[in-house]
């Protein structure tokens, strides 16, 4: 029998789709090969294996540089609406209180006028006193809702900051360089077939390997048999092996 394969190292670096393009945040399920290396060359460490496609790490980030700007122009108009609301709360209440220094010094002449006024101004002192302590609380309950409408604000823009850093991360991370010397040897895809220019390339964590450095001093031989020629072969044939060049 005349059959085919193809020969591999023993042992292998495996170059995969780099961690940050799987990130789920990002929403890169493939991106697609523009451009890689001679499948079998030889490699030195950090030298250029393929480019991935950045058009669609590049939507996404502007993308999400919009939603940024709007979370920042969100989060200075809740800083700006907070100053201006508790500073106006804050005026009511220093006026409040003087009101209640007018009607403190009404209550005190009051004692030479009638019961009745007497009892009049302790009554709009009272009052006073009251509207005063019901602002104070007013002022605390609306600080705290503004404070945390200012840190959900906050929190929406560190998180859309952080988002953005990943698709930069993903950009740089879209050209693979080799990790070791070696020769590079492409990998296959769920469908068998080797990976060339314009073929997907998954993302998923579990994916096949985009390619391998093979270390070629132990190597190991697959040989590809038709199924109908299988019965022909006992353990203890002898084989001969060529290599095409």
């Amino acid at each position: 029998l005349s059959c085919k394969g193809e020969i591999n190292g023993l042992v292998a670096t495996v170059i995969r789709a780099p961690k940050i393009l799987g990130d789920r945040e990002l929403e890169l399920w493939s991106l697609k090969i523009i451009d890689l290396t001679q499948d079998g060359k030889n490699v030195k460490k950090g030298d250029f294996i393929i480019q991935l496609d950045g058009n669609e790490i590049m939507s996404g980030m502007r993308e999400h540089q919009q939603d940024l700007e709007k979370d920042m122009a969100d989060l200075n108009n809740a800083k700006i609406d907070s100053t201006v609301t508790l500073t106006n709360m804050r005026e009511e209440i220093k006026n409040a209180m003087l009101d209640l220094e007018y009607n403190k010094i009404d209550l005190e002449q009051s004692v030479y006028e009638s019961e009745a006024y007497q009892r009049k101004a302790q009554m709009t002192y009272q009052k006073a006193e009251n509207d005063i302590e019901k602002k104070q609380r007013d002022y605390l309950l609306e600080q705290n809702k503004l404070k945390m409408r200012v840190a959900r604000s906050e929190d929406r823009v560190e998180r859309t900051q952080k988002r953005i850093a990943k698709y930069e991360q993903a950009m740089v991370a879209a050209r693979i360089t080799a990790p070791e010397d070696g020769i590079v040897i492409f990998g296959k895809s769920w469908d068998g077939k080797k990976y060339s220019k314009d073929d997907d390339v998954s993302t998923y964590e579990f994916a096949p390997p985009i390619a391998t450095l093979p270390d070629m001093s132990k190597v190991i031989s697959e040989i590809y048999v038709k199924e109908i020629d299988i019965s022909k072969i006992k353990v203890g044939d002898s084989v001969r092996v060529t290599f095409d060049a």
